[in-house]
């Protein structure tokens, strides 16, 4: 099986994908978690999983992960300081081959959480990884909006009914407005 270290060796940066809705319950947590778990088992190699929540994220509870390692050790550090070996260790490690970033367990360790580290994050992460799955926040904060900017696949979740609906449709109208042509965006 190949390591972290073999996946960065491809030239490509990582495909990332954001799993997003505006309305909570929406399952963004419960698919995200099974898109990188499918993804590391159909390709046989590491793919990252990073909860963009603030805190109390779900990423790791679904991979039944404890907290011993999060977010929260990146946010300690200045940016100038937070590289590949950095970030590697705050991930979870998972037999699936799934390496999850989790949500800070407490509010006031993501205080320290600013768009500029989750930005230097996600791009140290592009050159490790050959797939991240961002679990996205019900938000469009501005460090969502790192996450975001950062895809190359939105997957915006909606479920059959009304609110949900209109959740889904803000958010095209907002991705629209942010000019987010580039991106392929899939309703689903």
């Amino acid at each position: 099986s190949e390591t972290v270290e073999q996946t960065a060796l491809s030239k490509e940066p990582a495909q990332t994908i954001a799993v997003f809705s505006l309305r909570g319950g929406s399952g963004v947590s419960t698919i995200s978690a099974n898109l990188a778990a499918g993804l590391a088992e159909l390709w046989n190699m590491p793919v990252a999983l990073v909860d963009m929540v603030s805190y109390v994220g779900q990423s790791a509870l679904f991979l039944n992960q404890s907290l011993h390692n999060t977010w929260a050790e990146l946010g300690k550090m200045k940016v100038e300081e937070i590289d590949e070996e950095a970030v590697l260790k705050a991930m979870l490690t998972h037999k699936s081959m799934v390496r999850t970033l989790a949500a800070p367990p407490r509010p006031e360790q993501s205080e320290l959480l600013t768009p500029e580290i989750t930005g230097r994050v996600l791009d140290i992460l592009r050159d490790c990884f050959v797939y991240i799955i961002l679990d996205m926040p019900h938000d469009l904060s501005e460090r969502s909006l790192v996450g975001l900017d950062r895809s190359n696949i939105i997957l915006i979740i909606a479920q059959p009914e009304i609110a949900s609906v209109r959740a889904a449709s803000i958010a095209l109208e907002t991705f629209e407005t942010l000019e987010f042509k580039d991106k392929k965006i899939v309703t689903a």
